[in-house]
């Protein structure tokens, strides 16, 4: 629970700045500022893969058949997959409040006759 793993005596090794009370209710600072504490505390670390382009055209003696001059085909992905223990959205901006990219996919079909 993150309410155990937090500072609770000078000296003390945790994750989350100490729990305060305020009108009986228990507050704590990574909640009332989530996304500036996050960048301090959190682990950002990622790998991503971000952008793929693959291409190709068939062999002349293939097209020929077809009567075509080219036949090829492009596939094209960006932000396909990240990997990390970030807790937010996007380690990129440290902020549990961003949007990640967009991951999209193209397919591409070029002809000439």
């Amino acid at each position: 629970m993150e309410a155990f793993d937090r500072w609770q005596q000078p000296g003390d090794q945790a994750e989350n700045q100490p729990y305060t009370f305020f009108n009986g209710v228990i507050l704590n600072n990574i909640t009332r500022n989530q996304e500036s504490q996050l960048a301090f505390n959190g682990n950002g670390s990622f790998i991503k893969l971000r952008n793929v382009s693959l291409s190709y055209a068939l062999p002349d003696s293939i097209i020929d058949k077809w009567g075509l001059d080219l036949f090829k085909v492009n596939l094209q992905g960006q932000n396909l997959f990240t990997i990390t223990n970030y807790r937010g959205l996007d380690p990129e901006t440290l902020s549990i409040s961003s949007i990640p990219r967009l991951r999209r996919i193209l397919l591409g079909l070029q002809l000439k006759f």
